[in-house]
């Protein structure tokens, strides 16, 4: 079932907010490696670890960001990756509008997400999230509903078709396996609400023959 959001109704002053405009949407799969950093697009998002990469930082405009901000997945465990991820979102100019997948019905994830007062107080927008269910599907009212999770990728996906795109570049959504049943949902998805919208993978790996390939 759609949940309804305690947080996500500050999304609703990018409704539309780029209608005409192409996005890029930088994931930090492999084939990030192999995209030419010189092809950003009018809207460039940012996803997790795409923080290593100062030439992309400096061309974002949203970043999304969600589990490993504290902690290292469900084990609770800590590492210097996790201080790294930290103070580089937390050093982000105030150019990038960040958005932060908090804590879910105000309950830890188990993934180390933030919480929703953390992230306000660090300049980032807390949004709710749902795991994927047999009764939770994609939603184009973001700004009322939940946004369907499992990876960061997605709940960014759902902003940048909200915000009116109608071109949509995926740099890195290189994950397959539980992955894949998502992508085809989002496929769907896109094809019934925003059928106007181009998506375009570049150099797929898991994504090849989802939408329309190019390879640089």
């Amino acid at each position: 079932m759609v949940k309804f959001s305690s947080y996500n109704a500050e999304f609703l002053k990018y409704k539309d907010i780029h209608a005409g405009k192409s996005g890029t949407l930088l994931a930090p799969g492999p084939s990030l490696d192999r995209w030419q950093p010189n092809c950003f697009s009018d809207v460039n998002v940012g996803l997790s670890w795409v923080i290593k990469r100062q030439d992309i930082v400096d061309n974002l405009h949203y970043f999304f960001f969600g589990s490993g901000y504290h902690y290292v997945h469900r084990t609770g465990s800590h590492d210097d990756g996790a201080d790294f991820y930290r103070d580089k979102i937390k050093c982000m100019p105030t150019s990038i509008k960040k958005f932060a997948s908090s804590y879910r019905d105000g309950q830890p994830t188990g993934y180390g997400n933030i919480t929703p007062e953390a992230s306000v107080a660090i300049g980032a927008m807390p949004f709710d999230c749902q795991p994927p269910t047999a009764n939770s599907k994609f939603v184009a009212d973001i700004d009322a509903y939940m946004v369907l999770g499992m990876s960061i990728v997605f709940p960014a996906l759902q902003f940048m078709l909200y915000t009116g795109l109608t071109t949509v570049y995926l740099v890195g959504c290189d994950s397959g396996g539980d992955h894949a049943y998502m992508w085809k949902e989002a496929r769907t998805f896109i094809d019934k609400e925003y059928p106007k919208t181009n998506i375009v993978s570049i150099n797929p790996e898991a994504l090849k023959g989802f939408f329309t390939d190019e390879y640089t």
